[in-house]
């Protein structure tokens, strides 16, 4: 019995370019992808503000779901952002407990050792969101005022 795993291939490299995790994709197509991902959520939220500040008197009864759906936003992106947080402030804590140890009395290969891993530690580690959004509590505090502030600005 031979085993054709092309037809298994195709479809598994189908499968990883839909959702952007192909290896071998050109960088332009998945930046547009998470761009446009991006653009989506941020569309929802502005719509929603919108839809309160504008149509309060038409939409008496859905105003709770909008913003029980607007809060549920704002909390998720919360939440992503506070765990980008939490690796920013644990690779800065690796730099300062590091430093304090007394490297200088350990063995000349583990004082070399423990310069570089110091240099290293010395630019906090980021993780950005689709190349685009550094994930920290700043960035959530600065994108939350800038959504909020679009409906005085449009009404």
């Amino acid at each position: 019995m031979d085993f054709d795993g092309s037809r298994y291939y195709t479809l598994n490299r189908m499968m990883l370019s839909s959702i952007g995790l192909w290896p071998y994709q050109n960088m332009w197509h998945i930046r547009i992808q998470r761009i446009s991902c991006l653009f989506c959520v941020i569309s929802c939220i502005i719509t929603q503000l919108c839809q309160i500040v504008i149509l309060p008197d038409q939409r008496n009864d859905l105003v709770a779901l909008y913003i029980i759906f607007i809060f549920c936003h704002f909390y998720y992106m919360f939440i992503c952002n506070f765990m980008g947080q939490k690796v920013i402030d644990s690779s800065t804590e690796i730099f300062r407990k590091a430093y304090d140890t007394q490297w200088y009395m350990a063995p000349l290969q583990m004082q070399k050792l423990l310069l570089f891993m110091m240099q290293r530690s010395m630019k906090s580690c980021n993780i950005v969101m689709g190349g685009l959004y550094f994930v920290s509590l700043e960035q959530f505090t600065t994108m939350a005022s800038r959504v909020s502030s679009l409906p005085t600005k449009l009404g």
